[in-house]
């Protein structure tokens, strides 16, 4: 490559040190796309504080898979879901963004990490809450949620979880 990279050192780093790479970004005079808004992230039912976080008592079973499960869901508005101008169905009608959550924890399970929130076609989809069990042992842990479109948009929301 005419080109090489280097480390805080002026070092040239060698082939294993990283990554040659290339992504095609076009950019629309007529096109926008507004990052999905998260409404709120559910616990049990419940609009989860997200500076105060959830506190859930540790799962005492010897296997997580035998520990009880609370719905945890995420609440994001159908005025997020935008039109697709790319996105058509076979009869040339424009559809819509399909917007998703993907959750990531730090301790505990989720039956579904990742969930479709609204179908380009459909909509709003019904019973988005998947299964969150608690972590095995106590102290501080961290859930993410993180809502994305199909176009490139996101926004993402930091939740506490102290297990005691």
């Amino acid at each position: 490559m005419p080109f090489g990279c280097f480390d805080s050192s002026h070092n040239r780093l060698g082939a294993d040190d990283f990554v040659f790479a290339f992504s095609l970004v076009y950019a629309f005079a007529d096109r926008t796309n507004a990052n999905p808004v998260i409404d709120s992230v559910t616990f049990a039912g419940s609009p989860i504080d997200p500076a105060a976080g959830i506190t859930v008592d540790t799962c005492t079973q010897a296997s997580i898979d035998n520990c009880p499960t609370t719905p945890l869901d995420t609440i994001v508005p159908a005025s997020s879901q935008e039109q697709d101008p790319s996105n058509k169905d076979v009869n040339g009608r424009v559809l819509n963004e399909e917007i998703w959550v993907d959750m990531y924890l730090t301790d505990g399970k989720l039956k579904h990490d990742v969930t479709i929130l609204y179908d380009p076609a459909s909509g709003r989809v019904p019973n988005t809450a998947t299964d969150y069990t608690a972590p095995q042992t106590s102290g501080d842990h961290m859930l993410w949620v993180v809502v994305h479109d199909n176009r490139g948009g996101a926004n993402w929301m930091q939740i506490p979880v102290h297990a005691r």
